[in-house]
Formats: structure tokens, C-alpha cells, sequence
């Protein structure tokens, strides 16, 4: 039991260093930038002093994502004490936590489990099932949960894979209001912070039926794959630059959201429903969410989770993402396919304009500038959240960030090949 009280400890410090996040990141990127444009811009070329638009002033709307990391990192997180005291606060009846398996991970499940099933002692509203393609999967019978397999006989109209047994989990489940769902994956850690931060979001926040938080992902075999890690301290980058905008200041899934950490009031659960063919179940469903009305909140904690394991795992992965983004029937996801396509190919095309001759405002220059240092710092920043939070050595962690840095184009490199893999090579479903 010493190992989640040291975890909910370890969430608690963690929140407490993000709510500084805004005085360290934001006046840090500005002086890097002045920094680096009284260092380079004589000795650069291709800028030139005009006012006028040239045809490389193009580069600025591929840059142009960074300016939502930006903003996520200038606003601060949303105060614990802001409770909206003027409303009555709403009766939690139930907290469903929902892992959904394959079966076919069973070591993640096993570990999961084992340093989550305390939480059902931690308030009786709890409630712990793990749901599982499997109709008689045996394997989890002892971890003292609730076991839900999915009949090979359930098949819904559209519902494949994940998104059908989230469906039926939500059909056994049977949700009332008054009741909700935190969704995690198989390899998904969450804590007594976690869930305390949950039941008080679903008692207070009452102007939201969604929420969700920061995921990082230093779990089981944290920087064993160095690439795989890199990779994967870009998204907790947005999770506390464009997710933080739009779920704490829009209110509106405007990015999408994860499908792990993610808190669902039952009525919405049964109001939108799991029955989709998109592969990207998540973000479809919050899409659907949004068109009725939902709104997204920010829940202040973590959940931990555990980066793909090879090369090969990370690329079905991005490639689902990217698929999915892309069938999406709203403009929605395009826009965050065409956000992931600047971030891959923003950096390359300025530097092959630089090469064939292109002349370079100087506005537009200081423009550029300042937006690749807001991605290196906010990279760097995120590094540094993961190793703090796993209680890594300073050496470590100065170690990793220097990374980013240095071989940082290798992640440049690695997502054009995983962009064009998913054009090629789209995924099935």
C-alpha cells in the first residue's frame, strides 16, 4: 500500500510546481527568444529589413500551432479554490473507474490493477470494472474487481474493437445521472489524488459533464526506448499548452481528448453512446458531445501511463491517430492532422527555403524564431515534468533535456515517416 501513497504525494507536488508553470515558461521563452535573435540575426543572411510580404512568409502558418502551446503555457491552471460556490454542488452516487482491455496485454492489466484496486476502499462510490474483448477471460477473477467481458454475439451497427466494448460496458452499467465514468487504458495509473480530484470535479464543477487532466508517461520502462520517450513528452507538451487552452479556458474539445483520463457524466455516456466506426473513438465521441451542448472541464491532477514499447508499436499508433483524425466528419480533425503535418514539416521546409536562397523578413523572422523556441522550451519543460514526478536523479534529468536539443530533428525525421506511413499505408477500420 506504501507504493500509491507515495504516488498520490508524488501527484500532489507535481500539481503544486505546474501551478508555476506560467512565471517559469513564459518569460523563459521570451528572453531565449531575444536571446537568440541578438545572437543570430547578423549573422543570418537571408533576413532582410521589409515590411512587406514575401512569398517565405508562407512559413508562418506552419508555425503558426505553437502559438496554442503558448497560450496553454501563459494561462494559468485554474484554481482548486475557484469551486462555483453559487451553485449547489451535485450528488455523486457513483464513480465507475472503466479499463478497457484487448486481453491481450495482460502484464499491464495485472500491474494497473494491483496499484489501483485499493481506490475502491478509498470512498464506496467507487466502483472498479475492467471490461475486456474477452467474453470469458479468467485471468482477472482474483484482483478483487468487477470483471465485464464482451460477447463475441455483441455486435452494434458501427462499434468495432475498443469502442464496442466501451459500448457495452455502458449497457450492462446501465448510468444514471447522478453517476460517472473515468475511462483509462490498460496501461493507465491512477491515484488517491486522482480520484479525489475527480469526485470533487463531478460534485463542483457543475457547468461540465466531461473532464479531463494531464497524462504523463513515465511508468513501466520509462526512457527505455530514448526515441519512443521523446516522442511522447510531445504530447504531455500539449497536454499543458493546447488541451490546458481548450479544456480550461474554451471549454470546448476543440483538440479532441484522450481516451484515457477521461471523466464522462453517465447521461452524456447514454446521450452520445460508444456505437461509432471511427478510430479515433475519443475524440468522435467528444465531438458528438460538444454538438449537444457538452462542455469540457480541467481536472487538477495526473494519470500515469507508459510510452509504446518499439518503433513498430509507435507507428500503428500515430498512424491510427492519423488515420482516425482524418475520417473524422467534422473539420475538427483535419485541423489537428494539419497541426501535426506543421510540427513535422515546419522546421524542414524553412530550413530547405534557407538553402535554396529565400529572403526572410524580419518580422516574419522574429516570428519564427520565437515559435521554435516556444516548441523546444515547452518540450523541454514537459521533460522536465515527467523526470520530476518520477523522481529522477538531476544528472538524469539535465541528461534528457539536452536531448531535445541536440537530436531533436531525429523526432522531425521519425514523424514525417510515421505522416507518410499513415498516407501510404492508412490503418484499417
Amino acid at each position: 500500500m506504501n507504493l500509491p501513497i507515495d504516488s498520490a504525494f508524488q501527484t500532489s507536488r507535481t500539481m503544486k510546481i505546474l501551478k508555476y508553470k506560467n512565471l517559469v515558461s513564459v518569460p523563459a521563452i521570451l528572453l531565449l527568444t531575444y536571446i537568440q535573435i541578438k545572437l543570430q540575426y547578423g549573422l543570418d543572411s537571408s533576413v532582410i529589413q521589409t515590411t512587406q510580404w514575401t512569398t517565405s512568409c508562407f512559413l508562418l502558418f506552419v508555425f503558426l500551432p505553437n502559438i496554442w502551446t503558448f497560450l496553454g503555457l501563459l494561462l494559468p491552471l485554474p484554481s482548486t479554490r475557484d469551486s462555483k460556490i453559487f451553485h449547489k454542488p451535485r450528488h455523486v452516487r457513483k464513480l465507475h473507474l472503466c479499463l478497457v482491455t484487448r486481453g491481450t496485454n495482460k502484464e499491464a492489466v495485472l500491474r494497473s490493477v494491483n496499484e489501483m484496486r485499493h481506490l475502491q476502499q478509498l470512498d464506496s462510490r467507487v466502483k472498479f470494472t475492467i471490461v475486456t474483448d474477452h467474453p470469458h477471460e479468467q485471468s482477472y477473477m482474483h484482483l478483487g474487481v468487477h470483471l465485464i467481458g464482451t460477447p463475441s454475439s455483441f455486435q452494434p451497427p458501427k462499434a468495432l474493437y475498443k469502442a464496442r466494448a466501451l459500448e457495452w460496458f455502458r449497457l450492462q452499467a446501465k448510468l444514471d445521472d447522478d453517476e460517472w465514468v473515468l475511462h483509462l487504458d490498460e496501461e493507465t495509473i491512477v491515484d488517491d489524488h486522482t480520484i479525489q480530484a475527480c469526485l470533487k470535479f463531478a460534485e463542483t464543477e457543475t457547468q461540465f459533464d466531461m473532464g479531463q487532466g494531464i497524462i504523463v508517461y513515465n511508468t513501466y520502462h520509462f526512457w527505455g526506448h530514448t526515441l519512443n520517450a521523446m516522442a511522447d513528452v510531445a504530447r504531455v507538451r500539449d497536454d499543458l499548452g493546447k488541451f490546458c487552452l481548450a479544456h480550461s479556458r474554451l471549454h470546448i474539445p476543440v483538440f479532441g481528448v484522450h481516451g484515457s483520463f477521461l471523466l464522462i457524466r453517465g447521461n452524456i455516456e447514454n446521450k452520445v453512446g460508444w456505437d461509432s466506426d471511427s478510430l479515433v473513438e475519443d475524440f468522435n465521441f467528444s465531438l458528438e458531445a460538444w454538438s449537444q451542448g457538452c462542455r469540457v472541464g480541467w481536472i487538477p491532477s495526473i494519470a500515469r501511463e507508459q510510452s509504446p514499447e518499439t518503433l513498430g508499436d509507435l507507428f500503428k499508433q500515430r498512424r491510427r491517430w492519423f488515420t482516425g483524425m482524418w475520417r473524422l466528419p467534422t473539420i475538427w480533425g483535419k485541423i489537428s492532422v494539419f497541426q501535426w503535418c506543421c510540427a513535422a514539416f515546419g522546421p524542414i521546409g524553412l530550413a530547405i527555403a534557407r538553402s535554396c536562397g529565400a529572403q526572410v523578413p524580419y518580422w516574419t523572422y522574429v516570428f519564427i524564431t520565437f515559435c521554435s523556441t516556444t516548441n523546444i522550451f515547452s518540450l523541454m519543460f514537459a521533460c522536465v515534468l515527467q523526470d520530476y514526478d518520477k523522481k529522477l536523479s538531476t544528472r538524469r534529468v539535465l541528461y534528457h533535456i539536452l536531448l531535445f536539443p541536440s537530436i531533436g530533428f531525429v523526432l522531425l525525421i521519425l514523424d514525417s515517416f510515421i505522416i507518410f506511413y499513415a498516407i501510404l499505408w492508412p490503418a484499417k477500420g
